[in-house]
């Protein structure tokens, strides 16, 4: 048990630290989606007055008790959150047996099924169109 529970705290750490949707702190945005939104005359930049209500936004969702301060246990909590819904995710996809752990058996049965799932032309893989398109849909879920 404590090495899954390692296991999946691990995949969620790094799925919590690529994602620069649960990034807690402005950064510049890397898909033209997220850039377009930002955005807002579309001049085709994006300016400290454009950038500065999203950062707003993620400092008040940080800043719980609303003196416009946030310390360091306000992001800890934070961070715990997104772990904990990360880890339940984990296990609801992957923990088929739902007994709170994830088998080597049952993280390959997720990467066919996903595989599959992606394989839209069912050629037997997955190029990068599909795969981006598999993303979109997931995220559209």
């Amino acid at each position: 048990m404590k090495k899954t529970a390692l296991f999946v705290t691990a995949i969620g750490g790094s799925l919590l630290a690529a994602s620069p949707v649960l990034a807690m702190e402005p950064y510049m945005p890397r898909s033209p989606k997220v850039f377009a939104k930002l955005d807002s005359n579309a001049d085709g930049k994006i300016t400290a007055a454009e950038l500065q209500p999203r950062a707003a936004k993620r400092f008040d969702r940080l800043d719980q008790n609303s003196n416009g301060e946030v310390t360091a246990a306000e992001i800890d909590t934070a961070f715990q959150k997104v772990i904990v819904q990360r880890r339940d995710r984990i296990l609801s996809r992957m923990d088929k047996d739902a007994n709170g752990i994830v088998t080597r058996a049952e993280l390959d049965a997720f990467v066919v099924f996903m595989m599959d799932s992606a394989d839209s032309n069912h050629d037997g893989g997955v190029s990068l169109d599909e795969a981006q398109r598999f993303r979109l849909a997931k995220v559209a879920r």
